[in-house]
């Protein structure tokens, strides 16, 4: 009986795109690891890190024309761990920290959000556009709910755990969102995003009480987010239409 040759040898597996997807892989874990020793703020960190090294798979896979069906598929299981399951985790483990009476409710949104996160990267694999994003990426929505917890939860731990719901759901939602891979999404994105820095600023007035530094600055990005999430799928979808 003859043996059946392989389809794929270690050249599939060790090239430049592939050693940043794992790189995001490896900051997932590391973002766990540091969620499980109560390290929050570092924890999300390695969320941001995985994020980056994320981008740099996709823009080194275009350089190198090196993108591959093999590639696709080992990016999404390398961002369900750092962008879907790293912040459920790190929101399980601050409620059962600092509000165990709430952790059934931090348990439950945390399955739902890795849930819909792994349903998200199936659906972008098989109906990915490169003009808008169907739902709200996964990288951004973990992005998003890592500043919901170093943020907000400090503030109030339910509506934290009740936006991070909310951004679940939105990344399993047909609203599209625009990416920067197009003039119109471009201009969407930079429009949101002054408004949240107009959020930033009615925030800074209504709070009152003195941050340092570290704090206004996630505060900041929140708040960019929120404009992103919130007003960037309206001004995309007229500005598509007067297009």
């Amino acid at each position: 009986m003859g043996v059946e040759p392989q389809k794929g040898g270690m050249k599939l597996f060790f090239t430049v795109p592939n050693a940043f997807t794992l790189l995001n892989l490896i900051s997932g874990f590391i973002s766990i690891y540091l969620a499980a020793l109560s390290e929050y703020l570092l924890s999300f960190m390695f969320i941001v890190i995985a994020i980056v090294f994320d981008g740099l798979d996709g823009f080194v896979a275009r350089m190198l024309n090196a993108a591959s069906d093999f590639g696709r598929e080992l990016d999404s299981l390398c961002d369900e761990v750092s962008f879907g399951v790293a912040p459920a985790f790190l929101l399980v483990k601050i409620t059962l920290d600092r509000n165990p009476e709430l952790i059934v409710y931090a348990v439950i949104v945390g399955a739902i959000f890795a849930a819909f996160g792994a349903l998200r990267l199936a659906r972008f694999n098989l109906f990915g556009s490169k003009e808008f994003f169907e739902g709200l990426a996964i990288p951004g929505a973990a992005f998003f709910a890592g500043l919901a917890i170093t943020c907000v939860y400090t503030l109030n731990p339910i509506i934290s755990i009740v936006l991070i719901l909310a951004t679940a759901f939105l990344m399993i939602s047909p609203i599209s969102f625009p990416s920067t891979k197009t003039r119109i999404g471009i201009r969407s994105v930079c429009i949101s995003l002054v408004v949240g820095l107009v959020y930033f600023g009615i925030w800074i007035l209504v709070m009152l009480f003195p941050f340092d530094w570290l704090s206004y600055m996630l505060w900041l990005l929140f708040f960019m987010m929120l404009g992103y999430i919130t007003v960037a799928p309206i001004v995309f979808r007229r500005m598509l239409r007067s297009s």
